[in-house]
């Protein structure tokens, strides 16, 4: 049996997600390639590290989850896949916007 390489390809399907202060998010970064890639996030153009409420999940951290949006967490979300043969980059950027219009108290 051969097994041919396949570059890394990157689907994205979401471009815009509007979240309230306190609401848990969802980002998606489909990958397929083979060997299969894995994936990288990053925010405003620095990578996202994982912390007690900002979870990497999925097959090679596809999915990206906050867990109570906080107004510092929007911004532009880019997710690039990589594999031996080479990496790539999604070409919409995920726009993380906080909608402030409802009041949150923490207590």
């Amino acid at each position: 049996m051969i097994c041919e390489s396949v570059k890394a390809k990157v689907e994205v399907e979401l471009e815009t997600v509007v979240a309230e202060v306190g609401e848990d998010v969802e980002l998606r970064c489909v990958a397929h390639g083979i060997p299969r890639p894995s994936v990288q996030w990053m925010k405003n153009g620095e990578p996202v590290v994982a912390t007690d409420y900002i979870h990497l999940e999925g097959v090679g951290g596809s999915i990206l989850r906050i867990l109570g949006m906080i107004p510092s967490d929007a911004g532009s979300y880019q997710c690039t896949a990589s594999n031996h043969l080479g990496q790539v980059d999604d070409d919409r950027a995920l726009r993380l916007r906080v909608d402030n219009s409802s009041s949150f108290a923490k207590g």
